[in-house]
């Protein structure tokens, strides 16, 4: 007479820690973080300052006061910094990049800041 095999259960299985799993989950948060940043939030901020009334019409947009509220800090330690290194002393007239651009830079930086403030 045959014996009737009774099935057996799989083993269980106990949960220990995975190398693979742990870098799984590792790349998924880095891939979720990098999306927000260079994605998410960028395309939430420019949904956001669409809505500015000044862009249908007259005006200048909030986020142009901002934008300069956070440059102007920069753009003062920059010229402090160019003009206590005397870097322009020691230029030649034919290097353009380097004697014209921070004047036309700073010259658009006060146009801007002026029209601001008649706003």
């Amino acid at each position: 007479m045959e014996s009737s095999k009774m099935p057996t259960l799989p083993p269980k299985h106990t949960h220990r820690f995975r190398p693979t799993t742990a870098c799984r989950y590792t790349n998924a948060a880095i891939a979720i973080t990098l999306a927000c940043y260079l994605f998410i939030i960028p395309f939430a901020s420019i949904v956001y300052h669409l809505d500015d009334p000044a862009l249908q019409g007259d005006g200048i947009p909030k986020f142009a006061f901002t934008l300069h509220r956070s440059l102007a800090p920069k753009f003062e330690k920059w010229a402090i910094q160019r003009v206590e290194s005397a870097q322009a002393c020691d230029l030649s007239i034919h290097q353009i990049a380097e004697t014209e651009w921070p004047v036309f830079g700073s010259l658009f930086y006060l146009l801007a800041t002026d029209a601001l403030q008649q706003a």
